[in-house]
């Protein structure tokens, strides 16, 4: 009795496995550049530099980003026309997937920022203040191949951190690093 067990166990799992294909994107390493906006600040333009790897299980992204305020301060009471600004590092996990002329990465992570805005402080109206926090960055990167090496990207960002939360979308240029080709026998 249980040897059809034991068959039906055996056939169930070598059919599983042979349905199984690898990800497109195993072994595939690539920089996107962008440019756009996000939310931080009423409105900020935002510019951004990541290196992506995606390995056999995940992928693994390390960005810096900058934005910047467009116009003057957020308060009104503040009157220093010095804008509000957004230094971003950090290292975010996720995972990917591609077709034959499209990729997609889905990541989220830890980042350090800096965040630098005007503020009234009592012995020194109209100052403008640094704040150290951390965050958690998010990126769904949505890419189209206009070369072997090349593609046009776009990037939807957010942020959430204890001082200034934003979200945003940018347009990038993606820069594929050639595969390794890995020969039998050499490591």
């Amino acid at each position: 009795m249980k040897l059809p067990w034991l068959l039906f166990f055996l056939i169930s799992f070598s059919s599983a496995l042979a349905q199984y294909d690898a990800n497109p994107l195993a072994g595939q390493r690539w920089f996107t550049v962008t440019a756009g906006a996000n939310s931080s600040n009423k409105t900020s333009w935002q510019t951004s530099l990541a290196f992506s790897r995606r390995s056999d299980v995940l992928v693994t992204q390390f960005l810096y980003r900058y934005s910047q305020q467009i116009g003057g301060p957020l308060s009104d009471t503040c009157m220093s026309m010095v804008p509000g600004r957004i230094h971003e590092w950090g290292t975010l996990w996720g995972d990917g997937w591609a077709g034959k002329r499209w990729y997609m990465s889905i990541t989220a992570g830890m980042a350090f920022q800096i965040i630098g805005y005007c503020k009234n402080l009592p012995y020194k109206p109209n100052s403008y203040v640094n704040s150290y926090t951390v965050g958690i960055p998010a990126n769904a990167e949505f890419g189209y191949d206009i070369g072997k090496y090349s593609s046009i990207a776009l990037v939807i960002t957010g942020n959430w951190n204890f001082r200034r939360p934003y979200a945003g979308a940018s347009l990038g240029y993606v820069w594929k690093i050639k595969k390794k080709k890995v020969v039998a026998g050499e490591e």
